[in-house]
C-alpha cells in the first residue's frame, strides 16, 4: 500500500455522516423500545402521565421511519438533505416542546439542563448539519 493510500481521507466518515449516524441510530433505537418495550420506556425514559401503550407505539413507529431515514442517508448525506431536514426539523419541534413544558412549569434550572438543554443541542447539531451539506456536496 503506497503512502498516497494512507494519506487519502476519503474513506474517513466527515463529521457529517458520523452525526447523522448517531442521530439514526438514537431514533431507531427510541422507536424500538416505544415499540416493544413501551411500559419500560415510560417508567424509565419518558416518564410523563398518563401512561398510554397506543400513543407510545404510534410515537415508536414515526421515530423508527425517522432513524431508518437517517440510517440509509450516512452514505451520501448531501443526496438525502431533505431527510435530513425533515429530521432536524422534527427534533427541533421536539426540543421546543420540552422549553414550552419547562416554561409554563416554572421547572427549575436543573430541568432545563438535565432534560431540554441536551434535547437542543442535539436539535441544534442535526440542524447545522443540515445547513453544511451544500458546502459537503461540493467536496
Amino acid at each position: 500500500m503506497s503512502t498516497s493510500a494512507l494519506a487519502d481521507t476519503s474513506a474517513r466518515p466527515r463529521v457529517e455522516q458520523v452525526l447523522v449516524g448517531f442521530f439514526g441510530v438514537m431514533h431507531l433505537a427510541t422507536g424500538m423500545a416505544l415499540l416493544f418495550a413501551p411500559l419500560w420506556f415510560f417508567q424509565n425514559i419518558g416518564t410523563f402521565a398518563p401512561f398510554n401503550r397506543h400513543y407510545a407505539g404510534d410515537l415508536g413507529a414515526f421515530e423508527v421511519g425517522i432513524g431508518a431515514g437517517l440510517l440509509l442517508a450516512v452514505r451520501h448525506p448531501a443526496r438525502h438533505r431533505l431527510m435530513i431536514g425533515a429530521a432536524a426539523a422534527a427534533n427541533l419541534v421536539h426540543a421546543l416542546n420540552h422549553a414550552y413544558d419547562a416554561l409554563i412549569s416554572h421547572a427549575p434550572l436543573s430541568y432545563w439542563l438535565a432534560d431540554t438543554a441536551p434535547l437542543l443541542l442535539l436539535a441544534l447539531l442535526l440542524v447545522l448539519v443540515c445547513v453544511r451539506l451544500p458546502a459537503a456536496a461540493r467536496r
